[in-house]
């Protein structure tokens, strides 16, 4: 729904202001910098500081400090609040500059009252994380989040939040989630891909697809392969063949086809999967050049497109695809990612956290 009010504060960063998206996944020199999602669903909003599409450190946190300042809440008729978010901070180095960290601080009538995370010039894994502090006597109260990769060498720095609250602390807790719907399938592939299969169909000469970590790849300005899969950026996605560089073991000479098991769905469910499609080239290969993802609630005889590129320029990123399953379904996924005959490009395809469940 927007920012709500939060702004970008006193920055003196030259990149990486605060702005309200969905932070992509971000992983470099081993360090996760920025996780793949908001904190809520997983494909909402959070204020961060900015997406990577370009690839890692394109448009992190450099040459200062990043600010974000929340709107101003009157708590004044409170003896007390409890001030609760969820964030995120990574920092690939450690020990190169001692004014890089990141911090979060409520201020009350405009001096800081708590500072509930400091954290200082340290390697830092990107993860959701909660935090709550209490402030007695509140007044006007504010959260301030900074976000530092100061002049000195060269850093990764990404911080972002969600899910804030500020709530008087004898206010009865907020009511529970509605139980969620039952799942025929919620899988990230951290357990394996069992019953997921190359297709006997395909024709690529190379790509064929794995279970593994993608591993970004850049090539003439566009990311055909992600860096580290969605669900953590560090875990497992199924995709077309793990690059040594770029070009090494792309798909290559034809149709990389990747099929599923098959799923029986009772009751009418929503079909969510997080997928990335990179290509290079636009238009040397109208006919051989193109990604489907098509999903089949009749057990393989008729197919349906949900995700799909032509012979067309694509930054891999990953992005959520979703579709509505019919009350006694038999359900199939099927990933196509073609790079034809024609003149060679770099093509790339992967997925990763499918769920099934009933509406």
């Amino acid at each position: 729904a927007g920012a709500n009010g939060w702004t970008p504060g006193a920055d003196t960063c030259s990149t990486g202001t605060f702005i309200v998206g969905s932070p992509d996944a971000v992983t470099n020199g081993g360090v996760n910098t920025q996780v793949g999602g908001d904190h809520t669903t997983g494909s909402g909003n959070a204020f961060f500081t900015q997406n990577n599409f370009g690839g890692a450190g394109t448009d992190d946190v450099d040459g200062g400090t990043c600010e974000a300042l929340s709107p101003t809440v009157d708590a004044s008729s409170a003896s007390a609040v409890d001030v609760t978010l969820w964030y995120f901070h990574g920092q690939r180095d450690a020990g190169d500059d001692a004014n890089d960290g990141f911090t979060i601080e409520i201020l009350n009538n405009g001096a800081v009252a708590a500072t509930p995370v400091a954290i200082g010039d340290v390697t830092s894994n990107a993860a959701w994380t909660q935090m709550t502090a209490t402030v007695s006597n509140p007044g006007n109260i504010q959260v301030r989040v900074r976000a530092t990769d100061a002049a000195g060498a060269g850093d990764l720095v990404e911080a972002g939040i969600d899910d804030v609250q500020i709530c008087p602390s004898d206010a009865p807790p907020p009511p529970p989630p509605p139980p969620p719907g039952t799942c025929v399938v919620d899988d990230d592939f951290e357990g394996g891909a069992t019953g997921w299969f190359n297709d006997g169909a395909s024709t690529c000469t190379t790509g064929a697809y794995v279970l593994a970590t993608p591993t970004l790849q850049t090539n003439s300005g566009v990311t055909t392969q992600v860096g580290g899969d969605h669900t953590s950026g560090a875990g497992n996605a199924i995709f077309t063949a793990t690059n040594t560089s770029a070009g090494n073991a792309d798909v290559d000479g034809g149709n990389c086809i990747l099929g599923s098991p098959s799923w029986s769905v009772s009751a009418a469910s929503t079909l969510e999967v997080w997928y990335f499609h990179g290509q290079r080239d636009a238009g040397d290969d109208p006919s051989g050049d193109f990604f489907l993802l098509e999903v089949s609630t009749d057990g393989g005889a008729t197919w349906s497109t949900i995700a799909s590129n032509g012979d067309a320029t694509s930054n891999a990123a990953w992005s959520l695809a979703t579709t509505q399953i019919p009350a006694g379904s038999n359900v199939q996924l099927r990933v196509q990612c073609s790079d034809g005959a024609g003149p060679g490009d770099l093509v790339e395809c992967g997925i990763d956290d499918l769920s099934i469940c009933s509406n």
